[in-house]
């Protein structure tokens, strides 16, 4: 009896040592990730002060992006910040692996989406790129068609739908900028896209993303 007394008691003190430990490195491992993110977006900020103080500086922004990536993947904003330069920069591949990064981690934002087909064209993959296109069309369509056209928010999301329309279907693209060319004719945006290639337009419309 005394032995399966002394037993029960040794099993509870065991367990408790070893959950307490359990709770130790799980504090531990909670700090450091908490740590890793703190430095990340620190870096993030570094990287857009870089920016802001002088905009051809880059290759330094995505260097520090790609730092903060390291200590913390799930690090969004600078996802987004890196693949706007990585376009600037026309480091086209780098921004294509990033897009699909951002595609998986957004799954329905439709600019994304639309990026992600941008970046396809340019690296010649036309079949992604339709897709891409017609999955973002699909989202832009629904939600340009719900809006008031007394919303302030129309015309730039006219405008952005007729885009992603022209790289869709090119003729139908330009319809809808003839449209709005005739209705406010000092659109910039209907006169380039009635006026320039579209690689040319492919190149502007993926630097200005």
């Amino acid at each position: 009896m005394k032995f399966f007394f002394l037993f029960l008691l040794f099993v509870p003190v065991s367990l408790i040592s070893c959950n307490s430990g359990t709770t130790q490195d799980s504090s531990s491992t909670d700090s450091l990730k908490k740590d890793s993110s703190k430095r990340s977006i620190t870096l993030n900020d570094d990287a857009l002060l870089v920016i802001s103080k002088d905009s051809s500086k880059l290759d330094s922004a995505i260097m520090l992006t790609e730092k903060a990536l390291q200590l913390d993947f799930n690090n969004l904003i600078a996802h987004i910040n890196r693949l706007s330069w990585l376009c600037k920069a026309q480091k086209y591949p780098e921004a294509f692996t990033e897009i699909e990064i951002l595609d998986k981690m957004e799954p329905n934002n439709s600019e994304t989406i639309f990026l992600h087909g941008l970046l396809a064209e340019k690296l010649s993959n036309i079949g992604l790129a339709r897709v891409k296109y017609k999955e973002a069309f699909l989202l832009n369509d629904k939600r340009f068609k719900e809006m008031d056209s007394d919303d302030k928010m129309f015309q730039l999301a006219r405008a952005n739908w007729a885009i992603n329309l022209y790289f869709l279907d090119e003729m139908s693209g330009k319809k809808e900028f003839n449209k709005i060319n005739s209705e406010y004719p000092g659109n910039k945006t209907a006169a380039d896209f009635l006026s320039l290639n579209r690689n040319k337009l492919l190149t502007e419309v993926i630097q200005n993303r």
